[in-house]
């Protein structure tokens, strides 16, 4: 039993987070600086155009010698989620 109340105090501990990114819609930048709108000519696949920045970001990650994955479909409020190799902490980029 005094096991168990130890256990009941355990917390974890929270994510260290390295770097973010925020990718700003080039509209908003167009209005803000006073240039034309783009007129978009056709609909772009956006969920296409997320995957291969994640993949880029995943490239990246992994180039540094982190250990990242693809948390974008668990809808956990970030999409890559990346380990420090030996350590077992985690930081995630948005």
């Amino acid at each position: 039993m005094e096991e168990l109340k130890l256990e009941r105090q355990i917390s974890p501990l929270p994510p260290v987070i390295l770097g973010g990114m925020l990718v700003v819609p080039q509209g908003l930048i167009a209005k803000m600086t006073g240039r034309p709108v783009p007129d978009p000519a056709s609909s772009p696949d956006t969920q296409a155009a997320a995957a291969r920045a994640r993949a880029i970001v995943i490239e990246i990650e992994r180039g540094l010698g982190f250990e990242p994955t693809d948390r974008e479909r668990e809808k956990l409020g970030y999409d890559i989620e990346s380990r420090v190799p030996g350590r077992g902490s985690c930081g995630s980029s948005r």
